[in-house]
């Protein structure tokens, strides 16, 4: 099994860790940021994206004494970074990261220019992308994303990426993750004479297990999905994406569903009626950047 340090290890080894210095961690007043990385996407202005401002991880932060049972509530809040965490090596327990460092920092910085426009654009975001062939993306709390390479390969330009990654993107300034396990039942059982630290760690391991079965297999519910397409098609339009980028992208995939051209979308809503919910909303929208020769050329250099 993949534990969260193996998970950090591999993306240091890929340079991936170093692009989001400054994100947030042990309570530190935030980093130098994004500054310099623009040039990477030109044409798309990455903003400032900056340090986390210190929000650091609270992990298992102690009750007062004589305090009742630890909640699945208080468990979502205080610990958001830890169930992002969990959801991420629960992704790569059942699939393995791609091991092409440059996709995974192409996909981050496009990842990066769509989040600068969200209303946490300097928070924790970190992009990876699993090696399966099955079509998906998947957020976990606090700004994990994962992407697979099936997702990817399905693709013809940048803006579909764009708009993959700003649903996901939605998710979490949505809070959807924690919305999910914050009235999670817990077993008050297995916390019966544990201490405060003791039922945090109880609690956590039982929401954890939750959220990662509903966002790996289940899937959010069908309001959830429809408010993460609206947020990320607003999201994809102030990066200057071609606010038609996700469209074309589910178009093309129902197409492939209905030739069986593999796993679908497994956790997400009846494209049909996405595509009509996301066009009724692009409307007359101005065309935006597509960035289809970059995108092509960093899907060959990693032979998808």
């Amino acid at each position: 099994m993949m534990t969260r340090q193996h998970v950090l290890l591999r993306l240091v080894a890929w340079g991936l860790l170093p692009l989001i210095t400054g994100c947030s961690g042990s309570g530190g007043s935030g980093g130098g940021g994004m500054s310099g990385v623009g040039s990477a996407l030109s044409g798309i202005s990455l903003g400032n994206i900056g340090g986390g401002g210190g929000r650091g991880v609270n992990g298992v932060q102690l009750f007062q004494a004589g305090a009742t049972l630890v909640s699945a509530a208080s468990v979502a809040e205080d610990d958001q970074d830890d169930l992002g965490q969990a959801v991420a090596i629960g992704a790569t327990n059942r699939w393995p990261l791609f091991d092409k460092p440059a996709l995974t920092k192409y996909v981050t910085l496009v990842g990066l220019a769509v989040a600068s426009q969200s209303s946490d654009p300097g928070g924790n975001w970190v992009f990876g992308v699993l090696d399966t062939p099955d079509v998906n993306a998947y957020s976990g709390p606090n700004g994990y994303i994962l992407i697979t390479r099936g997702a990817i390969a399905a693709m013809e330009d940048e803006s579909e990426l764009a708009g993959i990654l700003a649903h996901e993107i939605a998710h979490i300034v949505n809070r959807d993750g924690l919305e999910a396990v914050k009235n999670a039942k817990v077993n008050e059982a297995l916390m019966k004479g544990l201490s405060a630290t003791d039922q945090r760690f109880a609690v956590f391991n039982q929401v954890s297990d939750k959220l990662i079965e509903k966002i790996l297999t289940s899937g959010y519910s069908q309001q959830q999905e429809n408010n993460a397409d609206s947020t990320g098609e607003k999201l994809l339009i102030a990066a200057g994406y071609d606010p038609n980028g996700l469209v074309k992208f589910l178009k093309r995939a129902e197409q492939r569903k209905g030739t069986g051209g593999g796993k679908l979308f497994s956790t997400h809503p009846g494209t049909a009626d996405r595509i009509a919910k996301i066009s009724q909303q692009i409307g007359s929208a101005k065309p935006g950047a597509t960035n289809k020769e970059r995108f092509t050329k960093a899907a060959a250099e990693a032979k998808l």
